[in-house]
C-alpha cells in the first residue's frame, strides 16, 4: 500500500514538522509564572518599605525577649537614679524582689542591676511580647497611612485632578489591570517626575470691548524631599539616637558602705553635722517688728 503524507504509522512522514520532536514543558510553568519572574528577577518578592527607628527598636526588644533567660545582667550596669533623673520604665516599674524603682533606661530583658533576680516571670514576659508585636502592627499601619497621605498631597501640589470617592471610582480596564499585575515594582506608586501645563482661560472687560485671553502655565511634580535616599536617612536618624542612649548619664551602683565622717564628735558639741565641710555660724532669727 503506497504511503502519503497523512497516513499513520509506516516507518515515517514526509512532513519536516512532524520530524521536530516537541519541547519538554516544565511542571508548574506558565505564563502567568512568566511575567512575574520578568517582573521581579530571581523570583524575589519587590522591595519591601524602610522601616522607622521606632519599629526598628521595638522589633529588637522583642527579639531581645526572646533570646534572653532573664538572669543576664545589663552590660552597661543599669541605672539606680530611682525615677529622678530619667521617667519611669514603660514596661517593668518596680523589682518585684528587692523593690527597686526602676527607670526607662533600665530594659525588661535584663535582670535587677541590685539583686540580679528576673524582672519578668514567663506569662509576664509573654504578655509583654504580645503587646509590642501589636505596637509594631500600630507603628506600621500608621506609617503606611502616612505614606498614601505623602502620596496624595504630593498629586495635589503637581496639580492632579482630585479623586473620585470609592462610590464613584470606575472598575479598572482589562489593560490597566494587566499592567498592574506585571509591575511588581513599588516605584510605581509614586507620583510622575515629568511636567505638566496646564490654561486658564480669562475674560477682560474693557468699556465697549470684551478680550478672551489664554494663558499657559508649566508647573513639575514634587520630588522626594531631600538628594539622599530615605534607607540613608533612617539609617542616620537610628545612629542618632543610638548616640544619644550611649551618651545618657547613668547613676552608678549605691557604694556598700553608708557614708560617714572620719572625725570624732565633739564632747561640748554632739549635735554636729560631721558631713558638713567648713566651719558653721548660728545665725538668729530676725525679730519682727
Amino acid at each position: 500500500m503506497p504511503q502519503t503524507p497523512w497516513s499513520k504509522g509506516g516507518a515515517g512522514s514526509s512532513l519536516l514538522s512532524d520530524r521536530i520532536s516537541p519541547r519538554p514543558q516544565q511542571s508548574g510553568a506558565g505564563p502567568g509564572k512568566d511575567r512575574q519572574s520578568a517582573a521581579s528577577p530571581g523570583g524575589n518578592s519587590p522591595g519591601k518599605q524602610v522601616k522607622s527607628p521606632e519599629v526598628l527598636r521595638l522589633e529588637s526588644l522583642v527579639k531581645a525577649l526572646h533570646k534572653s533567660g532573664g538572669t543576664t545582667p545589663d552590660p552597661k550596669g543599669g541605672c539606680f537614679c530611682l525615677a529622678r533623673d530619667h521617667p519611669l520604665s514603660d514596661y517593668v516599674s518596680i523589682c518585684q524582689s528587692c523593690g527597686l524603682i526602676l527607670c526607662s533606661i533600665n530594659l525588661p530583658q535584663f535582670a535587677c542591676p541590685f539583686c540580679s533576680s528576673p524582672l519578668l516571670s514567663s506569662e509576664g514576659r509573654k504578655f509583654l511580647i504580645a503587646d509590642l508585636e501589636q505596637q509594631i502592627l500600630d507603628a506600621l499601619a500608621r506609617e503606611a497611612e502616612a505614606r498614601e497621605r505623602a502620596v496624595v498631597e504630593a498629586k495635589r501640589a503637581a496639580g492632579a485632578f482630585p479623586t473620585l470617592s470609592d462610590t464613584m471610582k470606575q472598575q479598572p480596564r482589562p489593560q490597566q489591570q494587566q499592567q498592574k499585575n506585571t509591575s511588581q515594582d513599588p516605584r510605581m506608586n509614586l507620583p510622575p517626575l515629568t511636567k505638566e501645563s496646564h490654561k486658564v482661560m480669562s475674560l477682560r472687560t474693557k468699556p465697549g470691548s470684551n478680550k478672551v485671553v489664554i494663558s499657559s502655565y508649566t508647573s513639575s511634580s514634587s520630588s522626594p524631599s531631600g538628594s539622599r535616599p530615605a534607607s540613608a536617612r533612617g539609617s542616620d536618624k537610628e545612629k542618632e539616637k543610638e548616640k544619644e542612649k550611649d551618651d545618657v548619664k547613668r547613676v552608678p551602683r549605691p557604694a556598700h558602705q553608708p557614708k560617714h565622717s572620719t572625725r570624732k564628735v565633739d564632747p561640748s558639741r554632739p549635735w554636729e553635722n560631721l558631713l558638713l565641710e567648713g566651719n558653721v555660724a548660728y545665725i538668729p532669727p530676725s525679730r519682727v517688728g
